[in-house]
């Protein structure tokens, strides 16, 4: 896959999307002001936990496609779902999330962006 801005996200070993680093927590980014009413984009950060991880409000986060069915997705003709998430809802306003149907349940070991992988900005507690 090759993307305009230059940052391409691996969702499955055989697809992806193209995104933009944003800010996790603040209210613009991914193309979109503090005064959108409805985004189609929005920061979500990296998951990563353990004990010396920190990562949160503030750190670097990557766009990704929001939804609220699977018809909004760029890439349903592909078969990409919505993937609904309370955090996306109360964060965004939306219902979650576009990705490939296998990236939603392969887990970080299958390759693939899920729950496990990333968190949306809604649920980051800044560490």
């Amino acid at each position: 896959m090759q993307c305009a801005g230059g940052l391409c996200v691996a969702a499955t070993p055989t697809e992806g999307f193209c995104s933009a680093p944003c800010v996790v927590g603040q209210p613009v980014g991914c193309g979109y002001g503090p005064s959108a009413t409805k985004r189609d984009g929005g920061c979500l950060g990296p998951r990563v936990t353990g004990f010396f991880s920190s990562e949160g409000i503030g750190d670097t986060g990557f766009c990704v496609e929001l939804c609220d069915v699977d018809a909004d997705c760029v890439q349903a003709s592909r078969g990409w779902v919505c993937t609904l998430s309370d955090g996306v809802r109360e964060r965004f306003g939306r219902g979650g999330t576009c990705f490939p149907p296998d990236a939603t349940d392969a887990g970080p070991d299958g390759g693939g962006v899920s729950d496990a992988a990333v968190q949306d900005a809604s649920t980051a507690d800044g560490g």
